[in-house]
């Protein structure tokens, strides 16, 4: 899996993900910059978890789920 990671965001595969200030997670078609999704998550901003959170949803999305 290749990813970019900045301080607030990231892109995995053909997603861009970006957190806002409420710690939530925008995800976007990283070649049109497409909103596609918001993940909503019930803390503060934390790198790690951020990481996490973004391969998660790439791995429901490839399930189909």
């Amino acid at each position: 899996m290749t990813y970019y990671f900045n301080d607030d965001s990231v892109q995995l595969e053909n997603y861009f993900f970006e957190a806002d200030e409420l710690g939530n997670i925008n995800v976007y078609n990283a070649d049109t910059m497409q909103f596609l999704d918001l993940i909503h998550v019930s803390y503060r901003y934390d790198r790690y978890k951020f990481l996490d959170n973004c391969k998660e949803w790439i791995c429901k999305k490839n399930e189909g789920i």
